[in-house]
């Protein structure tokens, strides 16, 4: 298959994934992220795959993550190339808003994971309990 039709596919498969559908919701970008990516090798080029997903934000901008160490904040850059290690500004740490948020770039501190993205209706949600 011709590298531009591949592509074009690979933009198709992510717009499809992460569109809301009558019969179901849309994928999460990150989500989106790892199915496409799993596809290399066998529904695309692997070496055309990767290239395109150092064009896709995994965590696009505003996006509110948890991080391994605990912390609570939201994606406000994403480096070149590093789609899956954003710059994430802390709101919150162990529970508490902080006073002055700060800023942990993952590409500079491998230590420091995503670990689950909080979407809006997980907020929605805390809304209700409140």
């Amino acid at each position: 298959i011709h590298p531009f039709s591949q592509i074009v596919g690979m933009a198709d498969m992510f717009d499809a994934l992460t569109a809301d559908r009558v019969y179901r919701k849309g994928f999460l970008s990150h989500e989106a992220y790892e199915l496409l990516a799993a596809s290399g090798g066998k529904l695309f080029d692997y070496e055309l795959l990767k290239v395109f997903l150092s064009h896709i934000s995994a965590y696009p901008v505003g996006t509110i993550v948890t991080l391994n160490t605990g912390e609570i904040g939201v994606v406000i850059d994403t480096p070149k190339g590093l789609s899956t290690r954003p710059t994430v500004r802390i709101l919150f740490q162990q529970d508490r808003l902080v006073k002055e948020p700060y800023e942990v770039k993952l590409a500079e501190n491998l230590q420091v994971l995503i670990e689950d993205v909080i979407t809006e209706e997980d907020i929605n949600k805390l809304k209700t309990v409140s």
